[in-house]
Order: C-alpha cells, then structure tokens, then sequence
C-alpha cells in the first residue's frame, strides 16, 4: 500500500481496446491498494488517482467478449453490474482533448492517404 500513496497519474494508452468490466476492475483494485476497502471509498474511482486516456476509438477495435463490453456501447438493463459500472466510469471523464495535427508519419504517401481517410475518402 506504501507504492500507491506516491501514484498520482495513471496514462492508460490505447484504451480503446479496454472492455467496461475490465475499466471497472482496474477502478476497483487501484483505489483498494490505495485508500483500502471501505464502504466509504467504494465509489472513489481508481482511488482517487488522475487518469488519462489515451487512444483513437478508430484504430484498434476493442478486445471484448461480446459487443456489450465496449466502451462506447449504452448500458442495457441485461448487463451485468461489472459492466454497467464500467460504462458509469467511462461516462465520467469530463474533459476529452482532440488532437488533429499528425507529427508522427514522415512518409509522404502514407500521411496523404491518412488524411484522405479523416476526410472520408480514399483514392487510388
């Protein structure tokens, strides 16, 4: 428990590939192994330490047993609580940064044909 006083910031990447229990699991465990289990602290997501998602929810589809675990999908009521709480968590992130300049690709072709498919398009 002595590790987890220090943490402060978790970077998740690729979270896209993230199911809703597995978010909710994660919550759980971090705020378990950083403020101990009590009634009082059950709804303290990730235990109270910052997290920040990072990923393109267009990239890399999710690794999920079946299509009610993915993040973006609306909780139904046959859900199971694990799930539903993990949609909760998903749902309250409030702040969303968008980034739109790509810095990354230096082959001219391949970034041209990235940009085509922002744009919605694609050409031979």
């Amino acid at each position: 428990q002595q590790f987890w006083r220090y943490i402060w910031l978790l970077i998740n990447d690729e979270y896209s590939m993230l199911e809703k229990t597995f978010l909710y699991l994660m919550s759980t465990h971090m705020a378990i192994a950083r403020l101990g289990w009590t009634s009082e602290n059950a709804t303290d997501f990730f235990g109270r330490i910052s997290i920040i998602l990072c990923g393109d929810l267009h990239q890399f589809p999710p690794v999920v047993s079946n299509a009610s675990e993915y993040l973006f999908h609306p909780t139904v009521a046959t859900d199971k609580d694990s799930c539903s709480l993990g949609r909760r968590i998903y749902e309250s992130f409030e702040t969303v940064v968008i980034l739109k300049e790509q810095i990354r690709v230096i082959d001219d072709v391949w970034l041209q044909m990235l940009h085509h498919l922002r744009a919605g398009r694609v050409e031979e």
